[in-house]
């Protein structure tokens, strides 16, 4: 078997990989939407930065905050599987909060609650340092609003910024959490649908070892995926491209809703109709064929099921399992630059 088949043999199972990845990672979507898992690891993360629930209650309570959430008549799921309680009987805690209302906003509430008498009068450098050196029931919140006025010079705007350079950099911390969530329940969704559909690592690799057929229609299809992806990743670069000019910031919270929006388009034309009807006409090797040969229900068929299983089906599906967890930008980069190698052909050697 000559180089060009390895690839091609890696193309199918990467594809493979790629799909399985993009059908857990919507069900992982689909869940944390009804879950407010966003919501929630947002609220952990300022927990952290406010760790007075008086002042985190006031936080989310403020105009600027309270009107990022999600109004309860567009989420009733949520309101029966979140534990994230409304705000103000209208809106959900938010899934995202820019850097830049996260400043005002803890600078405001700060300011009122340890300024006497009424603040109408636009914030000032040195009402603001006041107001933060008043604050008692907190000190790494103090503390940390000290370090961020006292290295701006005076400057309030310069202040704010590096407010939101602190938020912004909890908040990686907060991504960091919720990745790792995800990843283990990717590892989950992929355990439970290789296990239905007996989706077997070593039995996939050995029927693309077996058919030349089987691999030449396979890479078709990769490509046609590969074009899909690589409209959705411009539309998304955009959004956030966008956004980051807007703002004038590193990160594009806001375009995460955006982004999400194209990955579930994304993941509805992979999975239409038409694209269905493609991986039908491959064949592949999915399915309990033991069990379609088992038509009775009784527990002597279901016996003889499981003394058939080899411990290749095993660790055919543990492989799988493992893959998914990786997760479908990781599969579609491989396979981005196994489609690249496969037109561009090995490296010729030097004379």
């Amino acid at each position: 078997m000559n180089t060009s088949s390895v690839i091609d043999i890696a193309i199918g199972l990467v594809l493979v990989y790629f799909l399985l990845s993009m059908v857990c990672s919507a069900l992982n979507e689909l869940v944390s939407q009804m879950l407010a898992s966003r919501a929630k690891y947002l609220k952990k993360g300022l927990t952290i930065l406010l760790t007075d629930p008086g002042k985190l209650k006031k936080f989310y309570e403020h105009p600027l905050i309270a009107s990022l959430g999600e109004p309860i008549g567009e989420s009733t799921m949520r309101l029966f599987l979140g534990d994230i309680k409304p705000l103000a009987g209208k809106n959900f805690h938010p899934s995202y909060i820019p850097s830049k209302a996260f400043a005002q906003a803890l600078i405001d509430i700060v300011v009122q609650a340890n300024l006497p008498g009424p603040n109408k009068k636009p914030h000032t450098f040195d009402n603001v340092r006041q107001a933060v050196v008043e604050i008692t029931d907190d000190d790494a919140l103090r503390t940390a609003l000290l370090s961020c006025l006292d290295s701006a010079q005076y400057d309030l705007e310069q202040a704010k910024k590096n407010i939101e350079e602190w938020f912004e950099n909890s908040m990686d911390r907060v991504s960091g959490w919720y990745k790792r969530n995800t990843q283990k329940v990717l590892l989950i969704f992929g355990l439970i649908i290789a296990s239905l559909f007996n989706i077997n690592t070593l039995t996939i690799i050995d029927r693309l070892w077996e058919s030349p057929q089987l691999r030449a229609s396979l890479v078709k299809v990769a490509d046609k995926v590969n074009s899909s992806v690589e409209e959705s990743q411009k539309e998304k670069d955009k959004a956030c491209a966008d956004e980051k000019k807007k703002k004038l910031t590193l990160n594009c919270p806001e375009a995460e809703k955006i982004i999400v929006n194209v990955d579930l388009k994304l993941t509805d034309k992979l999975l239409g109709e038409d694209f269905r009807k493609d991986v039908k006409s491959l064949k592949l090797p999915f399915g309990w064929r033991n069990l379609e040969e088992c038509k009775s229900t009784s527990m002597t068929c279901l016996c003889r099921f499981v003394k058939s299983l080899k411990w290749s089906d095993f660790f055919g599906i543990l492989f799988t399992t493992i893959a998914v967890s990786f997760g479908a930008p990781f599969w579609f980069e491989l396979l981005n630059k196994l489609l690249n190698l496969r037109t561009t052909g090995a490296k010729p050697e030097k004379k």
